[in-house]
This record gives C-alpha cells, structure tokens and sequence, in this order.
C-alpha cells in the first residue's frame, strides 16, 4: 500500500473505508499517520470531503463540511 498518495488507494478501492453515520459516507483511517479521510463514491467517482487529523473534534456530520 502507498501511503505517499491515499487518494490513489481510494480510486484503486474505493470501498475501504468503513461507514459513518451519514449513509452515504465512508471514512478511511490512513495506516501508521495519525489522519483520516471521509469521502463518498457517486457515479464511480471518489469524492474526497476533507483529510481529517484524528486529534480535531469531529464535526456532527461530514456533509456540513463541504
């Protein structure tokens, strides 16, 4: 896995993450870097919604974020 560039494991795997409370949210954890990555898939396309640092209080929900 090449953690140099996430956004390339996304679009290689774009069903790694796990769910999230918003339904059509997926939230992947980078191995081994202290951050994480919410995204959504629509029309075969990854849509990053933010690089989050795990150490920041997690917003309500990862849609107001955009």
């Amino acid at each position: 896995m090449n953690l140099r560039h996430p956004h390339l494991i996304l679009t290689q795997q774009p069903y790694i993450g796990h769910p999230t409370d918003d339904a059509e949210v997926l939230e992947w954890h980078i191995p081994g870097l202290p951050y994480s990555i919410p995204y959504r898939v629509i029309e075969n396309q990854v849509q990053i919604l933010r690089v989050f640092h795990n150490a920041q209080r997690r917003p309500e929900t990862w849609l107001n974020t955009i």
